[in-house]
């Protein structure tokens, strides 16, 4: 029953957390906005970009514990299976180089898609 009730927390800690890294990414555009037309500082910036980091670190972290909860669920249901874990272990692949190097990272992508999640059955 914890095991099942952390699913669904975790469901809706993920897509909070991915409305905060939205927040943070707009707050940012605009404080660098602000900062082109002389009123914000180059502190304001770093701030706002900390902020983002800090939404996305968050964000993933919530969309691996929502991972992890799924499968210890799974596992105390007996239903763990070895494609839910070729699942998971796909989704571990490298990032591309051109995708390391954007100016600003975006939230880390993951193939859970958290708008369509479901409590494993």
């Amino acid at each position: 029953r914890d095991a099942y009730l952390s699913v669904l927390a975790e469901i809706n800690r993920v897509k909070a957390l991915g409305q905060a890294v939205v927040s943070a990414q707009s707050a940012l555009d605009a404080t660098e906005a602000g900062l082109e037309v002389g009123t914000r500082t180059t502190v304001d910036v770093l701030d706002a970009r900390r902020d983002l980091y800090r939404a996305q670190r968050d964000h993933a972290r919530s969309r691996y514990d929502y991972i992890l909860h799924t499968l210890r669920l799974k596992q105390a249901a007996g239903i763990l299976s070895s494609e839910d874990l070729k699942r998971v272990n796909s989704w571990l692949q490298p990032v591309a180089a051109s995708e390391s190097t954007r100016e600003t990272p975006s939230p880390i992508d993951t193939p859970v898609n958290i708008e369509q999640a479901q409590p494993p059955r």
